[in-house]
């Protein structure tokens, strides 16, 4: 992977962390907003492609997982073992 995949996981791991939701998901929630979609995809930090995923326990939102270095799939799929190695609730997707 590149160097600045490290930032781009940490950053789709706050981004979920902070939605609640997957980073995948982001363009889904903008709709046909175009000010929303070119609006959110320019703020520093803010990850609006896969590979990020909340961490949820028992129905609580505890944080957020980031992957980065491949497709954006590859990435989500990634985050995803991650989420079953720890135990992590299963989420949609």
């Amino acid at each position: 992977a590149f160097p600045q995949s490290v930032q781009l996981a940490i950053d789709k791991a706050a981004t979920a962390a902070g939605f609640g939701f997957p980073t995948a998901k982001w363009m889904d929630v903008c709709g046909t907003d175009e000010g929303m979609k070119l609006g959110f995809s320019v703020q520093p930090h803010l990850i609006v492609f896969g590979g990020g995923l909340p961490i949820r326990a028992h129905g609580q939102l505890i944080g957020g997982i980031g992957v980065s270095g491949a497709s954006a799939q590859q990435d989500e799929a990634c985050a995803q073992a991650g989420l079953r190695a720890i135990g992590a609730d299963d989420i949609e997707i």
